[in-house]
């Protein structure tokens, strides 16, 4: 947080904070602390809902046009058969950017992490990533048309949807790495 610089223009001086070391920090100490899909689940519901709402109001037009490409980029992705949770994560990022409220952001970045994180390898079915997209273009018309409240009620129902469609996934991936730990410590 400090810098010591000698000499006669010396001194202890405050170092510019890059905000990238938080998140890393404050991602460990949550992956530590073996955050469970409910606990991520309410925080992602009570942080998304107002950075949509703030994302409604600030965001510029650059802001918009690239959450339009990132939506795209996520649609084809599906259409292709490929993964499209980057594109996913991305547009978490940008709509966290486009409140412009650095401390919403760095959190909803945190989140969007921890959720892609907690959803890796997991087979997720081509009918939740769809409804995800459908959701996301939702929220980012009304981001677009600058449709406050809609926004935020529109992430809410997304984020609510999203916990109830994978919840069976996430438990399966639970069960079947629990099984798999209890395998390698029998043979052991």
């Amino acid at each position: 947080m400090l810098v010591i610089r000698r000499g006669k223009e010396g001194g202890a001086f405050v170092r510019d904070v890059d905000h990238e070391t938080v998140t890393r920090s404050l991602s460990l100490m949550l992956r530590l602390g073996k955050t469970t899909h409910r606990e991520l689940t309410e925080a992602r519901l009570l942080i998304g809902p107002p950075v949509a709402r703030l994302a409604a109001r600030r965001a510029t037009h650059s802001d918009v046009e690239a959450m339009a490409a990132l939506l795209d980029r996520q649609t084809n992705a599906i259409r292709g058969n490929e993964d499209p949770r980057k594109y996913d994560l991305q547009f978490h990022r940008a709509m966290g950017e486009s409140a412009q409220n650095l401390p919403l952001s760095i959190l909803m970045n945190l989140l969007a992490d921890l959720m892609v994180e907690g959803l890796s390898g997991m087979d997720i079915p081509l009918e939740i990533r769809s409804r995800s997209v459908e959701f996301q273009r939702l929220v980012f018309d009304a981001i677009r048309q600058k449709d406050e409240d809609r926004a935020f009620k529109l992430m809410q129902e997304h984020m609510g949807d999203a916990q109830k469609r994978l919840m069976k996934p996430w438990l399966n991936q639970r069960k079947s790495r629990t099984n798999q730990s209890t395998k390698v410590r029998s043979k052991k």
